[in-house]
């Protein structure tokens, strides 16, 4: 049988294992596939040290791409810089302790690939996979191409984010050391790849795989949808936790938990919120029962000793303010549970939250509902602030932010409310909530 390696490249947080992967070795188990998962971010930051590891995620702008630009003079080279390195320095304002500690990991992108052979054992597996979202497609391009030129006989499959629709068709057409691509959910298209690769049968007519014939990149049917979410197995972080264990950064690093609960927006089915480029064909939504959500939060909390749980939900389902936010308020589980959720809560739900100490958020945004769609006025994402910080002043326990009022007003909210923040004593911290991924790692940071 096939072995599979499932990689997790820079950049991205430190502190919370790959969902996306970790599902998929749970189930590739569950098909009986021998599967691994390593995480070549965390290796990278040994590699360059965590400090210039965390300029990248905390200190540069995501909008600078600068941890796709770091591998592209690798995977590109003789490529003239100057442009980039001019904004780049003008962006750090004049902060040259950073800009130095920026070029110097581009010193060691050689070194650091050659060192990935190694670290994850690529020359037992037989099929190598990465996961791709935000800044980590030059990351994982560079490292297949390095593992296709020393190993020709792997196969190399992309997915992830990165490789939804369109992205992934243009990733496989301009990169030929991609052999296929898992476009959209991949629950059931990549064990089924797997299999047919490992019974040397054509893996062409699998659903939501892309493979070439005749040359060109060609997706053979749109890939299946999970519909009944409760079916999911939990996913396996215990890849994760090993690596932590054996890093010289465990000491460093507060993990938390990522859980799914639901997949696409209900807001999105109804009106797609314009700044949105989430869900480009996932967009229905499904939701996991309280009761399956509640005993994954259990079982994965007795597992890794974790206690902190961040939905990946692109929006929390109402029907939990029915069910699972009550199941937890009485049950008291003992986790802390992070949620997105849209800025239009009813004072009663704001005090379930509270009453539950649950963590949730949602975002005001500088655009009122008119250019965004997000359905919300100004006035009423005021009054949601208002309800919230009613919240805090009487539950600590509510999600904590350390956020100044200053940046709430020049960074997240909506001119016409911005005057009125002034009449919220925020204090030294702040119940902030967001409703855009976009503003999730900008806005929280690796602690949250």
């Amino acid at each position: 049988m096939a072995k599979v390696l499932l990689l997790n490249m820079p950049f991205v947080s430190l502190a919370r294992p790959a969902i996306g992967i970790s599902l998929l070795k749970a189930r590739m188990a569950e098909e009986g596939l021998e599967c691994s998962v390593g995480y070549g971010s965390l290796f990278f930051a040994e590699w360059v040290g965590c400090w210039s590891y965390e300029i990248i995620l905390d200190r540069i702008s995501a909008a600078m791409f600068t941890g796709d630009w770091l591998f592209s003079r690798w995977l590109f080279p003789g490529r003239d810089h100057s442009v980039y390195l001019a904004t780049l320095r003008q962006h750090l304002g004049g902060d040259t302790a950073h800009f130095a500690a920026t070029m110097a990991m581009t010193e060691k992108i050689d070194s650091f690939l050659e060192a990935c052979l190694d670290r994850f054992e690529i020359a037992r597996f037989d099929i190598i996979g990465f996961t791709t979202t935000f800044e980590q497609n030059l990351a994982s391009l560079a490292l297949a191409r390095l593992i296709k030129g020393r190993y020709p006989e792997k196969t190399v499959v992309f997915g992830g984010g990165n490789c939804e629709g369109v992205m992934g068709l243009e990733l496989h057409r301009q990169f030929p050391w991609i052999d296929y691509v898992c476009s959209g959910e991949s629950d059931s298209s990549l064990p089924a790849l797997v299999k047919r690769l490992a019974a040397g049968e054509p893996p062409d007519g699998v659903s939501g795989v892309i493979h070439r014939s005749s040359g060109e990149s060609r997706l053979a049917a749109p890939p299946d949808r999970i519909q009944d979410m409760d079916r999911l197995p939990d996913p396996d972080y215990g890849d994760y936790f090993n690596a932590l264990a054996e890093s010289t950064l465990a000491q460093r690093i507060r993990p938390a938990l990522l859980i799914e609960s639901a997949r696409g927006c209900w807001w999105g089915a109804k009106s797609h919120c314009t700044f949105c480029g989430l869900n480009g064909s996932t967009m229905a939504f499904r939701a996991k029962s309280a009761s399956r959500v509640y005993s994954e939060l259990e079982r994965q909390k007795a597992r890794y000793g974790v206690g902190r749980f961040l939905a990946v939900d692109n929006i929390m389902s109402y029907q939990y303010f029915r069910d699972l936010i009550p199941m937890l308020k009485e049950r008291n589980p003992g986790v802390s549970l992070f949620y997105e959720i849209k800025s239009n809560l009813k004072r009663y739900q704001v005090e379930m939250l509270r009453e539950a100490a649950q963590f949730a958020k949602t975002q005001c945004h500088r655009n009122g509902k008119e250019l965004r769609g997000e359905g919300n006025s100004p006035a009423s994402r005021y009054r949601h602030l208002q309800q919230s910080q009613s919240g805090v002043r009487s539950s600590p326990q509510v999600l904590l932010i350390r956020s100044t009022r200053i940046s709430l007003v020049r960074i997240l909210c909506a001119r016409p409310v911005a005057r009125k923040l002034s009449d919220l004593r925020f204090g030294e911290h702040a119940v902030v909530f967001f409703l855009s991924a976009l503003c999730r790692d900008l806005a929280l940071g690796p602690d949250v």
